[in-house]
């Protein structure tokens, strides 16, 4: 798709299409680096992404909030991914994977600490929106810049292990939430009490750290260095490559160059507004608008499922202790639960708080679980995929997921209510990283990272409305959540039908 045979190897000798070096090359050192920089970008994205939904409901006492506040705050950073994921996926399809990737980083640790240390509500929402505003840096360019290093026939498999670390990061958010939200301490300071939920903020920003340690002695994206015609800069990091896997140059197995890639026009001047809206009308070209099209309206409908709903998981859990230590019936439904919960005034509502403030978020245990689930679902996906393809796999995941929605309105069995919500959340969040793969394999280099940019801001209003959507039916017609929801995943399954996965 991406290589014009413009330097026929019969006409040239030693020009070699990039994808055929990798191959000469293998897999490797060079490969394992960029993997382990990749998986702690990971984990840190799903830190500050999925971390809300501890801390904000763990904040309420201190910020004074209620229900809708905690929704707000909870998919505050979402709203920043909306405002700058097109427009970062546009800057590191000009400037490059890596150099983007270090500066929205370093922004993102700035908001994100500072949003630590804001005394209400408003300002902590502000902080975090900015958050999110650079945190689309590393959550768009980070599969891209992992994947352009990895070889075509391994990129799927690669990717899905790579995907794994969400569920590392998963385990790893309730962990450390279940250490410290159970401390009683507090440190007074001018205008805050600092207090354990304060300080998961910086706990979770901890792998980004690493990350970006690591990423600051790797070089930029070789694929993305030739789609921007850097022909002699991508040559030397594809030798670095070589050298890392097998301690041998490239002029050692006669590639002295590369055919080039289709690329952007770099040497028109115009207006940034003109230049992002001329370079986004080639992804609506006949040979891509319809699978485009279609994985958005497949990631709006994950997202809205998995991180939607996913985002009160831990809230919803928690919940659920509570009533069954007050109720003397264990044989009801879950949202017959969330009911007694409701109706026993321990919560907080839209109009209204109890008095004095009740800290109900203690447990993590079941979080922790999901964790270990996520894990295990890349793990049987990726043998999974040795014996058949991923659209088989992308449908059937979400029939089984929609079913297990469905079937939570009725069981009264906590052990099969548990199995039934974690399979309908975890299925989705699985398949909405199979969909970005997609969207990557089958979009041109020079146009990859605003075609995933945009596919990811469908997700991040699917969340959005998921999570807003979701506790006002949780708290009112819960019924309804676990009807709507799995007829998205159902809906999703047959956008799938028609993706060429």
């Amino acid at each position: 798709m991406e290589s014009g045979s413009v330097y026929p190897k019969s006409q040239v000798k030693g020009i070699y299409k990039i994808n055929d070096v990798k191959v000469m090359i293998g897999f490797g050192k060079a490969q394992l680096l960029i993997f382990t920089v990749g998986s702690f970008y990971i984990i840190y994205c799903i830190c500050e992404i999925m971390g809300m939904a501890i801390i904000s409901p763990s904040s309420n006492c201190d910020l004074n909030i209620q229900n809708a506040e905690q929704a707000e705050l909870m998919t505050s950073t979402f709203k920043g991914l909306i405002l700058s994921s097109y427009y970062i996926g546009f800057l590191s399809d000009k400037y490059g994977r890596r150099t983007i990737l270090i500066y929205s980083t370093l922004l993102t640790f700035t908001f994100s600490l500072l949003s630590t240390l804001m005394p209400n509500y408003y300002s902590y929402h502000f902080m975090r929106v900015l958050t999110g505003i650079f945190l689309a840096g590393p959550i768009i360019v980070t599969l891209p810049y992992v994947a352009e290093f990895m070889l075509d026939q391994y990129r799927t498999k690669v990717m899905n292990y790579l995907y794994m670390f969400n569920g590392v990061g998963m385990i790893y958010m309730p962990g450390t939430a279940q250490i410290l939200i159970n401390m009683n301490w507090k440190i007074n300071l001018i205008i805050i009490t600092y207090r354990p939920w304060r300080l998961l903020g910086f706990i979770y920003i901890l792998p980004g750290i690493i990350a970006l340690v690591l990423l600051y002695h790797l070089p930029e994206s070789p694929k993305y260095l030739l789609a921007a015609d850097k022909h002699d800069e991508a040559f030397k990091v594809v030798n670095w490559i070589s050298l890392r896997n097998n301690g041998v140059p490239l002029e050692s197995l006669g590639v002295v160059g590369f055919e080039p890639l289709l690329s952007r026009d770099n040497n028109v001047n115009r207006i940034w507004i003109c230049e992002l809206w001329l370079d986004l009308l080639p992804i609506f070209a006949k040979a891509y608008v319809k699978q485009f099209l279609l994985s958005c309206a497949t990631m709006l409908g994950l997202v809205a499922v998995a991180s939607g709903l996913g985002l009160w998981y831990t809230d919803v859990r928690n919940r659920l202790r509570i009533s069954n230590e007050i109720s003397e019936d264990n044989e009801i439904t879950l949202c017959e639960r969330i009911s007694e919960f409701e109706s026993a005034n321990i919560t907080l509502r839209f109009d209204s708080r109890p008095q004095p403030c009740f800290e109900y978020i203690k447990q993590f245990w079941d979080s922790i679980t999901m964790g270990i689930c996520f894990i295990a679902g890349y793990n049987i996906i990726g043998l999974l995929l040795l014996i058949t393809n991923r659209k088989r796999i992308f449908i059937y995941s979400l029939i089984i997921s929609g079913i297990c929605g469905l079937c939570i309105n009725f069981v009264t069995l906590q052990v099969l209510e548990l199995i039934f919500l974690i399979l309908f959340l975890v299925l989705p969040a699985i398949l909405v990283n199979f969909l970005n793969t997609f969207v990557m394999d089958n979009t041109p280099t020079y146009l990859r990272n605003k075609a995933l940019s945009i596919v990811t801001i469908l997700g991040r209003v699917g969340a959005i409305l998921g999570c807003h959507i979701g506790i006002y039916f949780l708290n009112n017609v819960c019924f309804l959540v676990f009807t709507l929801l799995p007829l998205i995943s159902f809906s999703c399954a047959v956008f799938a039908y028609y993706l060429k996965i």
